[in-house]
């Protein structure tokens, strides 16, 4: 029983970590643009924008970049139900250290 018990324990923390694992990979994805996309960004702009513009639409991306990298109570609530019956609260604890981190 005890050996089950190890092994279970093991299966679970291997799913939480894949979860974990896929949900950074969606997260860093999603914030990433491409070559492509920046480079078409700097080619409409290049003769329409001036520097201040250009500098204005900078800090605008930055500041979304910033937001929409913070997971939303709801994404936070879904992860918390999914894993409740397979994450122990450390386990829970770690990852919300992790998300504080970030």
């Amino acid at each position: 029983a005890n050996t089950a018990s190890v092994q279970e324990t093991a299966i679970r923390v291997q799913d939480f970590q894949k979860l974990q694992a896929a949900v950074a990979l969606k997260a860093n994805a999603e914030m990433t643009a491409t070559k492509a996309e920046l480079s078409a960004v700097a080619g409409a702009l290049a003769s329409k924008a001036s520097s201040e513009e250009l500098e204005r639409l900078r800090v605008a991306m930055s500041r979304k970049a910033e937001t929409s990298s913070v997971p939303k109570k709801a994404d936070l609530s879904a992860i918390t139900a999914s894993l409740a019956g397979k994450a122990g609260v450390s386990e829970l604890q770690c990852l919300s250290v992790e998300v504080a981190r970030k």
